[in-house]
């Protein structure tokens, strides 16, 4: 398996949108608000249903866009003069934003379905309508390539449909999309443009209520592009590679999942993990007649105790000799002020290696294992690829800025019974008992808006202390009719063969639950 921490290199367009709204029963020509934008010299790229977009080369200025405003606010009162009603200024809805566009293709692998047909299906999209529709070169010819707003960024161009329909939803802010769609290969191509996950997460789940829907061939997910949007940083053991990638790690990590050495290997974890060495006695007890581990470790002597007094001490350390301040006369060898005992450790870097590392590569070494086995018996349900180290900002609207929530594994699973994608996060811990704390976390560090991107969480644990390992909680956002619930499921074990057998039900159980929704 290849573990990969970077999907997504191609950089997006950005854009700059001015959205506001007229009271209702107030209809704006178009020609009035291209007035205005002609007269501040404004640049813009579009203008659709209210909504200006700019390319983000072309942003205008503040003060322009202060007086735009202003015009435009003018232009609503002037309207409603004319009909005598009212108008609160605190009511004028306008906005300004920065966002990236989001392209997003599939294909309908269907001879019966044609592009006339195609159109009816979006028009019949629940609270949303076509504006406009037509063939992509009429588009280019009034948008990207009119001289009047010309710029180097397509609006159009990248879609790479030969028909070209503008989508609004009626619902949501910056709810337009640009849809392309054409005839090939005995199917319809479609890629839709927005910018805004929320808009094409709404359009994609008003076409599923279409049976053609089981016949798309899905070359994108929304949930994963979505969530690798959010990603502010990957390979966060980067700096540390050196110590993961070295041979000693390795031969230790293949130890660690051997059956035969599992009573002994969890032994020697626990110590390590808990004070970094085994005293004389466990060592010889456990593992000293026991190759294949007692290699990785090294006598030392570990300083328990001193007898120095607490003060008016001298000390000549070249001689390594103490004395009494004020009496030199009767010196004492330092040793004999120390109470020492004989201990076995590993190297400083395999200790650290094992403490902040060595888990996670063994919960990555069973998620390969899981995989190899799913593909070998054909399941119904596998896991497409694998990603570690990840780092996302799963809190924040807008652009990322900082990690909010690090992400020790990240799958993605195939649903062939459905033809769907699900995500879901790993938490390497190493005791059970850190069950509720990956819980609270998850509720911390995710926002209900991001939450829904994830079909499940998994904590998987070495050390079983005192849980349940088949324990099933759910984990909640908000309340009532807005209550989002995502499980999360806790899988235990010291036995590499058991932990994967118990990971493998856990996913194939998630997956499951979703062919009963």
């Amino acid at each position: 398996m290849e573990w990969v921490s970077n999907v997504n290199t191609e950089k997006a367009n950005s854009w700059f949108f001015i959205e506001f709204s007229t009271p209702e029963g107030i209809d704006f020509d178009e020609s009035d608000i291209v007035e205005v934008l002609e007269s501040l010299e404004f640049k813009y790229k579009y203008l659709i249903d209210q909504i200006v977009v700019f390319d983000i080369q072309n942003t205008p200025d503040e003060t322009r866009i202060e007086t735009f405003k202003s015009r435009i606010y003018q232009l609503i009162v002037d309207k409603l003069n004319d009909s005598e009603d009212e108008f609160d200024e605190e009511l004028f809805n306008f906005i300004t934003y920065k966002s990236q566009e989001i392209l997003f293709s599939f294909n309908i692998e269907s001879d019966d379905l044609k592009e006339h047909e195609f159109i009816n299906y979006l028009v019949r999209i629940q609270d949303g309508e076509v504006i406009n529709y037509d063939k992509e070169s009429e588009f280019l010819t009034i948008v990207d390539y009119a001289e009047r707003h010309y710029s180097k960024t397509p609006l159009f161009h990248n879609i790479r449909c030969k028909n070209i329909a503008i989508f609004k939803l009626k619902t949501l802010s910056l709810g337009f999309a640009i849809i392309g769609y054409m005839k090939i290969n005995n199917g319809i191509r479609v890629t839709i443009k927005v910018f805004k996950y929320d808009m094409l997460k709404y359009i994609i789940d008003s076409l599923h209520s279409f049976d053609w829907i089981l016949k798309v061939t899905w070359e994108d997910n929304i949930n994963w592009n979505w969530l690798m949007s959010r990603n502010v940083s990957s390979g966060y053991r980067i700096a540390d590679e050196h110590i993961t990638k070295n041979e000693l790690m390795k031969s230790f990590l293949k130890v660690t999942k051997a059956d035969a050495l599992e009573k002994k290997i969890s032994f020697v974890l626990e110590k390590l993990l808990n004070k970094g060495y085994l005293t004389e006695k466990e060592f010889n007890d456990e593992i000293s007649s026991e190759k294949s581990i007692n290699k990785f470790f090294s006598p030392y002597h570990r300083l328990i105790s001193n007898n120095f007094p607490e003060k008016g001490v001298w000390i000549d350390p070249s001689l390594g000799l103490i004395f009494n301040e004020r009496n030199k006369n009767d010196p004492k060898r330092i040793e004999e002020n120390n109470d020492f005992e004989k201990i076995f450790a590993p190297t400083f870097h395999l200790l650290n290696y094992i403490r902040i590392f060595w888990h996670q590569d063994f919960v990555q070494e069973v998620v390969e294992m899981v995989q190899k086995e799913m593909q070998a018996e054909q399941s119904d349900y596998n896991i497409i690829s694998s990603f570690a180290d990840l780092q996302f900002d799963l809190k924040r609207d807008g652009e990322p800025k900082s990690s909010s929530r690090d992400i020790d594994v990240l799958l993605r699973v195939k649903n062939r019974k459905k033809n769907t994608e699900e995500i879901i996060a790993i938490e390497s811990k190493r005791y059970a008992s850190e069950f509720n704390t990956v819980k609270k976390d998850i509720t911390q560090k995710i926002t209900q808006r991001y939450a829904g991107i994830f079909k499940a969480f998994i904590t998987v644990a070495y050390f079983n202390d005192n849980n349940d390992v088949n324990s099933e909680e759910y984990v909640v956002w908000g309340s009532g009719d807005q209550e989002l619930k995502r499980p999360l499921f806790l899988c235990a074990n010291t036995n590499f063969k058991g932990l994967v057998s118990n990971l493998k039900e856990t996913i194939i159980k998630i997956c499951e639950n979703n062919d009963d929704e």
